[in-house]
């Protein structure tokens, strides 16, 4: 019973340091790469380009008064701006942070 038990510890001990070295050489990759910083600003700059296309055919075909067209678009668009503004600000930083720049 102890050499089946044995075995089955090494067992999963060898499964484990094959799925951590697979596991760690895809996360290196992803952060040598930068993959995860670069996606979130491409991912925020689709936003932010959406937005404002919603905006302009929300203007074109809207039926409210100038004010209340106003009001709504600000509504949508300051929020998203301001997430652009701070993921900027946060890849600027983390870009100097990492690269020593």
């Amino acid at each position: 019973m102890t050499g089946l038990k044995d075995a089955l510890v090494g067992l999963a001990v060898g499964i484990n340091e094959i799925v951590s070295a697979a596991v760690g050489g895809l996360l290196d990759f992803i952060d040598g790469r930068k993959v995860v910083r670069r996606s979130l600003v491409i991912i925020n700059v689709w936003l932010l380009v959406d937005a404002y296309l919603w905006a302009k055919d929300f203007a074109e075909t809207g039926v409210h008064t100038g004010v209340e067209l106003g009001l709504i678009i600000g509504a949508v668009l300051v929020p998203i701006t301001s997430l652009q503004g701070f993921m900027y600000k946060t890849y600027d930083s983390s870009r100097k942070t990492v690269d020593g720049k």
